[in-house]
């Protein structure tokens, strides 16, 4: 079973980390899944190793001309 804390599932976490990184979560979200991360390391692993991918991607576009991050 998931563990759940204030009501959000670490099973939701990859989705809610992703539109936390990309300022997609209106403030009240935003600040339940952060507290969810400060409380979880299993999911503030995925949050630090998610942000490190998003940052090296949008480096990417310094090198392929081309590429465009959302």
């Amino acid at each position: 079973m998931p563990i759940r804390i204030d009501s959000l599932a670490c099973d939701d976490m990859p989705a809610l980390v992703s539109d936390l990184i990309d300022g997609d979560l209106e403030p009240r979200q935003a600040t339940r899944v952060e507290l969810h991360l400060a409380t979880c390391p299993t999911c503030a692993r995925l949050a630090r190793e998610l942000a490190a991918t998003v940052a090296a991607l949008h480096a990417m576009r310094f090198r392929w001309p081309g590429f465009r991050p959302r």
